[in-house]
C-alpha cells in the first residue's frame, strides 16, 4: 500500500478510500464502517478524483508551461499582442 499497489484486502481499501474522501473533503466527513454501501464504480471514481485527477492535472500545467515557453521564444508573437502573461 505505501508503494502504490493495489489494495486487495477489502478492509484495508475501504479504510483507504475513507481517507481519501476526508481529505478530498477537507476533514472528517466519513469513516470506515459508512463505506460498506459503496459499490465498485463509486469506488473507482472516489479513487480516480483523489490519484488520477491530480496527476493529469500536473500534466496538463506541464504541457501549458512548456507551450508558452516555446511561444515566448519566437518574437513575432509578442509583437502583434497575442502573448498573455
Amino acid at each position: 500500500m505505501a508503494r502504490g499497489a493495489p489494495v486487495q484486502h477489502a478492509e484495508l481499501r475501504r479504510l483507504r478510500l475513507a481517507q481519501m474522501i476526508n481529505r478530498l473533503h477537507g476533514g472528517a466527513v466519513v469513516s470506515l464502517w459508512d463505506l460498506g454501501d459503496l459499490d465498485g464504480p463509486a469506488e473507482d471514481l472516489i479513487f480516480a478524483v483523489a490519484i488520477d485527477l491530480p496527476k493529469r492535472q500536473a500534466s496538463a500545467a506541464e504541457i501549458e508551461r512548456q507551450r508558452m515557453t516555446w511561444l515566448k521564444s519566437h518574437p513575432q508573437y509578442g509583437e502583434f499582442g497575442l502573448l498573455v502573461n
